[in-house]
Parts: structure tokens; sequence; C-alpha cells
């Protein structure tokens, strides 16, 4: 998937993820990108998928304060695509642990629409406290994030 330039404005940070037009399908999910929501205050993440068929809902989820978000790398099987997403937490209060969660998200191409299911998967809570000074981010590997 290729990042698509992300747009700031005064009520959200909004991060859109997606792959451009091509004249042959080479990915299920070509057409189609993923567009995160964050409010300032980084307490509240909305998932939307859009493609040809407008756009739909994914995850619709509070939390403390949002600081990182990462999709791992799709594996594909035919026409289904699945991918983990993961979520970095960093509290509100410095004596809270941060949390990661974890969505499983499935794709399932369907002509020139796309079924998907988002399944929370877990939360882990984290032995890092929050430091307002800090600023946090996720990388991955093929085994790590």
């Amino acid at each position: 998937m290729k990042a698509l330039p992300a747009a700031m404005s005064a009520a959200a940070i909004t991060f859109a993820v997606g792959t451009g037009s091509v004249s042959a399908k080479s990915a299920p999910d070509d057409g189609l990108y993923s567009m995160y929501t964050v409010d300032p205050g980084g307490s509240f993440l909305d998932l939307t998928i859009c493609g040809d068929f407008g756009c739909a809902p994914g995850i619709d989820q509070s939390f403390d304060h949002v600081c990182a978000i990462l999709e791992s790398v799709p594996k594909i099987v035919g026409t289904t695509m699945t991918r983990d997403i993961y979520i970095l937490d960093k509290r509100d209060q410095a004596s809270d642990p941060m949390t990661l969660t974890v969505f499983h998200r499935v794709d399932k191409a369907i002509g020139d629409s796309d079924k998907r299911t988002f399944t929370l998967t877990k939360t882990i809570t984290l032995d890092i406290n929050n430091n307002s000074n800090t600023n946090y981010k996720m990388v991955e590997n093929p085994k790590y994030v």
C-alpha cells in the first residue's frame, strides 16, 4: 500500500493509507484506502474504508490518548487480505501504564466492493508510563512490532 499525504485540520488529524489506481488489479484492495482520524486530544479513533463504493465505517473506538497507529503488511490469499492494526495509547495520566490495542482486519474483495471485518484481538498493558514530553512511534518487521 502507498501512503497518501496526511491532512490536518483544526478538528482532527487524518491519516490515509491506500493504493493508487492502476489499469489491472494486482491486489484485492487496489483502489481502496484506509482513513484514520484521531481527534486533537487523541481520545477518539475513527477508521473509514473508502473506494469506488464510497466510504464505509471500520473501527469507531474511544481511547485515553492515541499516539501511534500501525497497520501490518497484509497477507493475501486469493481475494482475501488479512492484517493487524496496532494502536498505542499513551493514556492521560503519567501513572497509568500505556496500552497496545490490536485489531484483526479481514478484507474480502467482492466485485468492485469490499466486505471487511474488524475483530478486537487483544489489549496489552505495557510496562511503560506516559511521559508527556516524549514522542512515541511504532515500527514493525516481519516478526515484531
